[in-house]
């Protein structure tokens, strides 16, 4: 679709690009794609959240190491001030949380949220080997 025109920047109504959505779901060949073709890595959405909040929020860290290889800005702010480094932590923080409150028995949520927390703490150690600051 890109050789044949398709915009890179074609926006929704949150102002989501192409190249947030597949950061936001761990498509990693699409952000490639996306990126070898020219998509901006720090067009910003309705809230000003880049391609590299979304996937550390979302927690792909194959995808913050693609973006931040890339050139992404790691020192981005949404609107309300945070980066993509402070966003991680927040969720990190949350997982952690729901963890230590996680009923024993409940072995399936626990396992998720120990991958869950993994991959914030894989994430947050991108990022700040990037020189990433909250």
């Amino acid at each position: 679709m890109i050789a044949r025109g398709a915009r890179l920047e074609i926006r929704d109504a949150n102002e989501t690009t192409p190249l947030m959505s597949a950061a936001s779901v761990g498509l990693e060949e699409n952000v490639e794609i996306l990126i070898a073709a020219g998509a901006d890595l720090n067009a910003q959405d309705i809230n000003g959240l880049t391609a590299l909040s979304w996937a550390s929020i979302t927690g792909f860290p194959n995808i913050v190491e693609i973006l931040v290889s890339r050139g992404a800005d790691v020192g981005a702010r949404s609107k309300d001030g945070k980066t993509a480094l402070r966003l991680s932590k927040m969720i990190l923080a949350n997982v952690q949380k729901a963890l230590s409150t996680s009923p024993a028995e409940d072995s399936e949520t626990s396992l998720r949220l120990k991958i869950k927390m993994e991959k914030c703490e894989k994430v947050i150690q991108i990022l700040e080997k990037a020189g990433s600051q909250e």
